[in-house]
């Protein structure tokens, strides 16, 4: 664990270092917090620096060690560890679904609560005692870690100090962020992402959001929302998305070709008509995801355009396109839930 824990801090640029246990323990969140002197924190971060930690493989035996002085805190992913620990255990006790939750992190496998391939995982409001939803996730499967400033902290002077503290100056991580979420497929790496965003910032972690580098959610001070999906976020099976799509854009082309010959369409917008063809790109949508539903879409009024010409290529292409957008305005218009 500990060697994984080096590599993570190498790929997150340091934003994670499990040598920060001398300067954790300044701050007493464990047992009587407090606010450290300069002095203290100087002195305590001349032991930090991951890249010090060796290893050593003897005669079937792994060695660690550590820098003089220095104290290994493996908080930052040890959340995260036990996780996959226990869905291990669970896979090979034969388990094929569940749903494990343990401080901020949920591991999700197989199928949801209601017997479909989606779950829907709340991101609590950031705040201190809340129990309500601020964003919910519709999810295939995979890991959510949160990290945020809203649980373990303590107030001096007028200031909030939170438990995540920045690896490059020794002081608990300050900014505009309160709380943020990664999705991804393993409990360890979610783990250490979700702190490292957090030290990085709002604008460090919207731009990992945004370049696709991580998915997931980051909610700022003022509680706006900052959503950026990436391609787990709806599912966490790559092949299983296919198949589905694959399924449902020939299920979507089989019910085209039995409207063409018994129309069974109802009217949705002047000149448009949506069939049970659309209704099908409108449900890809909810169970798979919008780059998928908008594919199908397109390959719909493709095959229209190739089969039964030019008008019927465009009134389908526009159908479902309309379904997409409708069923967009449909959830992002759908209470968050509690």
């Amino acid at each position: 664990l500990i060697a994984e824990a080096v590599k993570l801090a190498e790929e997150n640029g340091g934003y994670f270092d499990p040598t920060l246990g001398a300067v954790s323990d300044l701050w007493g969140f464990g047992t009587d917090p407090r606010v450290p002197s300069e002095a203290e924190i100087g002195s305590a971060m001349e032991h930090v620096g991951y890249d010090r930690i060796g290893f050593m493989e003897k005669e079937g035996s792994f060695f660690v060690r550590a820098g003089e002085g220095q104290s290994i805190d493996l908080g930052g992913i040890a959340k995260g560890y036990a996780l996959r620990l226990i869905g291990e255990a669970a896979a090979e006790a034969g388990c094929r679904s569940a749903v494990i939750s343990f401080g901020g992190n949920v591991v999700l496998t197989g199928r949801g609560p209601d017997g479909r391939d989606v779950f829907s995982v709340g991101i609590r409001v950031p705040e201190e005692n809340a129990t309500s939803a601020a964003v919910v996730l519709n999810l295939g499967g995979g890991v959510v870690s949160t990290s945020g400033s809203y649980e373990r902290f303590f107030v001096e002077n007028g200031v909030r100090y939170c438990h995540i503290i920045d690896p490059f100056t020794g002081s608990c991580a300050a900014g505009d962020l309160v709380s943020v979420s990664v999705i991804c497929d393993d409990p360890v790496e979610a783990d250490c992402l979700s702190t490292a965003l957090f030290v990085r910032g709002l604008d460090g972690t919207l731009d990992a959001l945004a370049s696709g580098e991580v998915t997931g959610v980051a909610i700022d001070g003022s509680r706006r929302r900052i959503q950026i999906r990436g391609s787990g976020m709806r599912n966490g099976s790559k092949t299983r998305r296919i198949a589905r799509t694959g399924l449902l854009f020939a299920l979507a082309l089989i019910l085209q070709y039995l409207e063409s010959l018994v129309p069974v369409p109802f009217p949705a917008a002047p000149g448009i008509k949506l069939g049970l063809s659309n209704v099908v790109t409108m449900f890809c949508l909810f169970s798979v995801g919008l780059p998928e539903a908008f594919l199908i879409a397109v390959l719909k009024g493709g095959f229209a355009f190739l089969t039964r010409g030019p008008a019927a290529g465009v009134l389908s292409l526009a159908g479902g396109l309309l379904s997409v957008a409708v069923m967009l305005v449909l959830t992002k218009t759908r209470p968050s839930g509690a």
